[in-house]
């Protein structure tokens, strides 16, 4: 299978075939792009630009998911742990996919922000689970 670029020349587009070993691939969602099979960005920056933005929705939405739960009355030991499963899968995620691709400082933050979640996860499931353990001696 071909690569090609596009480049925008003043007359006419121009085909170049190019090797993409160190491009971000991705497959675009729009109805308007039907005859491309996927995309894939060389430049560097604008690489960083899509994949900082990425881990930032899925950061946000994991701290949604763990806003909601320190939100609720009864805290339930089956959402605290698939919000550390998300968490954690968020957290390998950035260290081996995108570990080469993404800006160190940018790996520090968000793997210092998880690593904070991750011990507010660690109390929750902690507190959780000394509450059913007391309740559980009550009965008799």
């Amino acid at each position: 299978m071909s690569n090609y670029i596009i480049k925008k020349v003043t007359t006419k587009k121009a085909k170049v075939h190019v090797k993409t070993d160190e491009g971000y691939e991705f497959l675009p969602k729009s109805k308007h792009y039907a005859n491309v099979d996927k995309v894939t960005v060389l430049n560097h920056e604008l690489k960083e630009q899509i994949l900082e933005k990425k881990i930032e929705n899925d950061y946000r939405k994991i701290v949604m998911h763990i806003y909601t739960i320190l939100n609720e009355d009864d805290e339930d030991a089956g959402n605290l742990l698939t919000a550390y499963t998300e968490l954690d899968r968020l957290k390998k995620i950035l260290i081996y996919k995108y570990n080469e691709k993404l800006n160190k400082k940018i790996m520090e933050m968000y793997l210092k922000k998880l690593s904070i979640l991750e011990m507010e996860i660690n109390k929750l499931m902690v507190n959780v689970l000394n509450f059913e353990e007391v309740n559980k001696g009550v009965r008799r």
